[in-house]
C-alpha cells in the first residue's frame, strides 16, 4: 500500500488566475439579504439565532462579486464557531471617515464616505494573542481546536478588503451583562466612486491595479461546480470533513478532474460509501462523533468496500500518528496544510495500482497469476478472489455464471458482490467470468492438446463462430491464429 506524507505548501506558489478589482454602483443592502437567506438553514439547523440589521437600500461603488465573498467567508466563520442555541447578528450601513477612525483608530481613513459591515457571534471568541495574526494563511483560533478551520477565508477576505483601500478587524463581542462573548469582525471600504482607478471602475484588466490571488477562495456557499459532459462518467471522490473550509477547498482544486462528493461527519461519510461506491475517499481524522481513523477501520474491515483506496487528510503530525493511520489500513496520510498538487499525485498513484489490478485481473485465471505489486491487493481481497476464480472454475462449462449461487457461497448479497467485483476488476460479475473463459480457453490452446471445437464447449460457448467472435475480440487474433 502507499504511506506518504504531505509536504507543507505556500499557496502563493500555486498557478491561479489573479483577480481585479470590477467597481460599479451596487444595492448592497440586496447583497446583504442574499447572504442573510443563503445561512438561512444553517442557522435553522444548528439552532442559531440569526438576526440582520441592514437599511432597506444601500447604494455604494464596489466590486459586488469580491464584497459578497467577505461577507460570506466571515458568516462561514461565524457559524462555524458558534455553538447550537448561540447567535449571529449581520449589520451593514454607511459612516464617514472619523466613524472608520474610531474602529480602525491606528489607521488614517481619507475623507469620503465608507461601506461598514460587521459580523458579530456568540462563538468561542479568539485569545489576546492570536488576534493579531487571526488573518494570516492557514492560522487556527486555537491550537488544538477540533474545528479549526486553515484560515484561508480570513486571509482571502482581508485581501478582498485591501484592495478596495478597505480595512478589516476583529474584536471581542459582548453579552448582555458587558462581559466578553464571542468575536465581532468588521470591515470598512470606500463608498465613493472617487476612491478607484478609472480602470477599476471600467473593469479593464490594468497592470497597474492591485491583484491578489483568489480563484481557490470563493466561499463554499458560492461554489460553483463545472457540470461534467452528457454521458460523461467522472471518477469519483468523496471527500469527509468537519471543516467546511477545506471541503470548500478540495472540492474546488478537484471538481476539474474528478466528481467530489463531500459530507462533513464520519457517520453519514460512511452511508454515502456504501451508496456511491466511490473510487477514492479522502478523510480527516479529528472529527465529532467518529473519527476518521475508526472510520478507516470500519471500510476496511467491511468485504464490500474494502478495495476503495482511503486517504487519511489531518493535522496530525507525529511519527505515532502517521503509524496509527497506517494500521487502521490506509492507503496514504497527508498533513494539512498541503500541497494540492502533491494530494492529486497521490490520488492519481492510487488510482493507477487500481487499473494495474484490474488489468493483471483481466488476463489471470488464478490469484496467484497476478503480477502486481506487493500489498497492492489486500489479503481480504486476495481470499475473496481466491473464492471467486474457485467458483469460475467449477462453472466453466456454464454459459453465464450464477449470481444467486455465488451470493450464497460468499455470504454476500447481490448488490454488494456486484459492487465488490466491479471495484476489483473494472467488470461486472458476468463480463468478468466470460474474460476468464477466453482467458482459459487461450491457456488451452497454448497447451495444443484439444481441438479448438472442443475447447469452446469445454469453456461453454454453444457456438464455435460465436466462441471466435469473443476470442478476437479479447485477444485481437482468431482461436486459430493464437
Amino acid at each position: 500500500m502507499l504511506k506518504l506524507v504531505g509536504q507543507l505548501t505556500d499557496l502563493n506558489k500555486l498557478d491561479h488566475g489573479k483577480m481585479v478589482l470590477n467597481v460599479k454602483a451596487c444595492d448592497i443592502s440586496a447583497i446583504i439579504r442574499s447572504a442573510y437567506e443563503a445561512f438561512g438553514n444553517a442557522a435553522e439547523r444548528k439552532e442559531i439565532a440569526f438576526r440582520l440589521d441592514c437599511p432597506d437600500y444601500l447604494l455604494c461603488w464596489t466590486d459586488s462579486d469580491k464584497f459578497e465573498k467577505v461577507v460570506y467567508n466571515l458568516l462561514s466563520n461565524a457559524f462555524k464557531y458558534t455553538p447550537s442555541g448561540g447567535s449571529v447578528t449581520l449589520r451593514a450601513g454607511t459612516g464617514n471617515a472619523a466613524d472608520v477612525g474610531g474602529l480602525f483608530p491606528e489607521q488614517n481613513p481619507k475623507e469620503g464616505n465608507y461601506l461598514i459591515v460587521s459580523v458579530s457571534d456568540t462563538g468561542i471568541g479568539i485569545p489576546d494573542d492570536r488576534k493579531k495574526d487571526i488573518f494570516t494563511r492557514f492560522m487556527r483560533i486555537t491550537p488544538d481546536s477540533r474545528t479549526g478551520g486553515t484560515g484561508i477565508g480570513l486571509s482571502f477576505s482581508k485581501s478582498l478588503v485591501e484592495i478596495h483601500r478597505g480595512m478589516i478587524g476583529v474584536k471581542d463581542g459582548k453579552a448582555g451583562d458587558g462581559s466578553a462573548s464571542g468575536s465581532v469582525f468588521f470591515f470598512a471600504l470606500p463608498a465613493d466612486s472617487s476612491a478607484y482607478t478609472p480602470e477599476e471602475l471600467s473593469g479593464a484588466e490594468s497592470p497597474r491595479q492591485n491583484t491578489v490571488d483568489g480563484s481557490i477562495y470563493k466561499s463554499e456557499y458560492t461554489l460553483h461546480k463545472t457540470p461534467a459532459a452528457t454521458g460523461e462518467k467522472r471518477t469519483k471522490v468523496l471527500v469527509i470533513d468537519d471543516d467546511s473550509e477545506i471541503l470548500y477547498y478540495l472540492s474546488l482544486v478537484l471538481s476539474e478532474e474528478y466528481e467530489v462528493i463531500t459530507r462533513s461527519d464520519a457517520v453519514s461519510g460512511y452511508k454515502k460509501i456504501e451508496e456511491v461506491q466511490p473510487d477514492v475517499i479522502i478523510s480527516d481524522i479529528m472529527m465529532v462523533e467518529m473519527d476518521g481513523l475508526k472510520l478507516c477501520r470500519m471500510v476496511k474491515d467491511d468485504i464490500g468496500i474494502s478495495h476503495i483506496p482511503f486517504i487519511l487528510l489531518t493535522a496530525k503530525t507525529t511519527t505515532d500518528d502517521q503509524i496509527e493511520g497506517m494500521n487502521a489500513g490506509a492507503d496514504a496520510y497527508i498533513v494539512k496544510p498541503f500541497d494540492p498538487g502533491y494530494l492529486k499525485a497521490v490520488i492519481a498513484s492510487l488510482l493507477r495500482n487500481r487499473d494495474n489490478v484490474r488489468k493483471a485481473l483481466g488476463a489471470s485465471t488464478s490469484i496467484d497469476k497476478v503480477e502486481v505489486e506487493e500489498n497492492v491487493i489486500s489479503a481480504q481481497d486476495k481470499k475473496l478472489l481466491e473464492k471467486i476464480y474457485a467458483i469460475m472454475e467449477d462453472s466453466l462449462m456454464d454459459s453465464e455464471l450464477n449470481i444467486s449461487e455465488m451470493t450464497v457461497n460468499l455470504g454476500m448479497s447481490r448488490t454488494k458482490l456486484y459492487y465488490k467485483i466491479k471495484g476489483l476488476t473494472g467488470q461486472t460479475p458476468n463480463e468478468f467470468f466470460k474474460t476468464f473463459k477466453l482467458n482459459k480457453a487461450a491457456e488451452m490452446i497454448k497447451e495444443g492438446k484439444y481441438k479448438i471445437s472442443a475447447i469452446a464447449d469445454m469453456v461453454g460457448f454453444s457456438s464455435p463462430s460465436h466462441f471466435a467472435a469473443a476470442f478476437q475480440k479479447q485477444f485481437g487474433k482468431l482461436p486459430s491464429k493464437y
